[in-house]
């Protein structure tokens, strides 16, 4: 999913700017860290805790991917001339 994640939320901040894209990405994480605790057992819901967890997991990885690249950018933006490929190579 991070591919995907990289491409879309690439999209957004082509169009939308990349705070947007950042903070869109951060909230989608923030949301899906959350349903990943409060998803219920196996003994709760039965074999749709594991579809569930993939679908959570699932949005973890598209954010991921919207996060990397938006970061990388910002990164090589503040570091000093001459060493912006040191600043966005992490």
């Amino acid at each position: 999913m991070r591919p995907i994640g990289s491409w879309l939320f690439g999209r957004i901040a082509d169009k939308h700017g990349r705070k947007k894209s950042m903070v869109i990405s951060i909230c989608l994480m923030a949301f899906s860290s959350f349903l990943f605790a409060a998803l219920p057992t196996y003994e709760q819901v039965g074999m749709a805790a594991p579809f569930l967890l993939l679908l959570v997991r699932l949005l973890q990885g598209l954010s991921v991917g919207g996060e990397y690249g938006a970061v990388a950018t910002y990164m090589s933006e503040l570091g000093l001339k001459g060493q912006r490929g040191f600043f966005a190579s992490f």
